[in-house]
């Protein structure tokens, strides 16, 4: 099996129908991973709708939906666990469910830790190397690689069961890494993962990245999908609304609208003044909270619109204590297509 992952010369230089499409997706040319017109349900409901997604070389897709979207469902007809009614998946332009080579070309992480807690962490890597079909006089320096990557050379003798939650995630990422796979899916890596191992995470997962994996990711970490996607696909009662780099995604659906976020001291809900500033939030075109404490909404920054409102509302005003203005994110784009 190639060992190209490791080798250093081979390093390569709101809208609601049809989803938007924002730059230079990869094409059917180049996907490792392909996914075509995939429709899946089980008995009463629809639970994938004609899905098209692709990931190739280098790259790293993220895959952003509620719960029961369909990301689960997805995942799983890329490992052959499940075969689409309609519609084909291909690894390297193999079927995962009827090719036992497309499904060595990919490593799979699931969101539950699943690796031996009574082996080290070395041992552990060796026997996934070993079952995934690495060549066993390689499974030791690849798992000195591995070791490496993932940082955990001096943890490598201890057994599984007593490292943290994050170190057991990096095994598993390392596990699914061993028999040199062209393609990782990571569903919600990061859960119950504290701050200093999420960034180690991501440090892993670029450094996977510019060695030519390609890598699709799940996760309802908002924070995490925009410092490591290329692109990201919105995937909502198992359809494709959104798709393509999250800049370009966020400028063609929001335009010149900001994010604006206003709060309100509760203490001046009875003062005079009160009601002029709700009537300015109402017109700007802001939604309160339960207890109108708090106002938020998309306003277009159009003829100067902000800057009139700005010397309306701010903190120097009687009852204001926040007044924040910023350009949309993943977290507003999400809410915008699942609201």
């Amino acid at each position: 099996m190639s060992s190209h992952l490791w080798s250093e010369e081979e390093l390569p230089d709101r809208r609601r129908g049809s989803p938007e499409r924002a730059g230079d997706a990869s094409s059917p040319d180049d996907a490792l991973l392909l996914i075509r017109n995939v429709s899946f349900s089980y008995p009463g409901r629809d639970v994938l709708q004609n899905v098209n997604l692709s990931v190739r070389s280098g790259e790293i897709l993220v895959l952003l939906g509620p719960n029961g979207a369909g990301k689960s469902t997805l995942v799983k007809t890329m490992s052959g666990q499940v075969k689409p009614a309609q519609g084909r998946v291909t690894i390297g332009g193999r079927d995962p469910a009827t090719d036992a080579e497309a499904r060595r070309s990919a490593g799979f992480v699931p969101q539950r830790i699943a690796i031996f807690d009574k082996l080290t962490v070395r041992e552990n890597l060796c026997v996934f190397g070993e079952v995934m079909g690495a060549a066993r006089d390689r499974v030791p320096q690849l798992a000195d690689r591995t070791l490496e990557l993932i940082g955990l050379q001096p943890r490598q003798h201890d057994r599984t069961t007593i490292l943290s939650g994050g170190m057991q995630r990096l095994v598993n990422i390392g596990a699914a890494m061993m028999h040199e796979p062209k393609l990782l899916v990571l569903d919600e890596p990061t859960v119950g993962v504290d701050n200093r191992t999420r960034d180690h995470l991501k440090d892993v997962l670029r450094s996977l990245k510019d060695r030519g994996l390609a890598i699709l990711l799940t996760t309802h970490d908002m924070e995490e999908a925009e410092a490591l996607a290329d692109r990201i696909s919105i995937i909502v009662g198992g359809e494709i609304k959104a798709e393509g780099p999250p800049k370009e995604i966020i400028e063609k659906t929001f335009g010149t609208r900001q994010e604006v976020r206003v709060v309100v001291d509760p203490s001046a809900m009875t003062k005079a003044g009160h009601k002029a500033l709700v009537s300015r939030l109402q017109k700007l075109g802001l939604e309160p909270s339960q207890d109108e404490t708090v106002w938020e909404g998309l306003v277009d920054d159009t003829a100067g619109r902000l800057d009139a409102f700005a010397k309306q509302v701010s903190v120097s005003k009687p009852g204001v204590t926040e007044v924040r203005v910023r350009e949309p994110g993943l977290r507003t784009l999400l809410a915008w297509y699942t609201s």
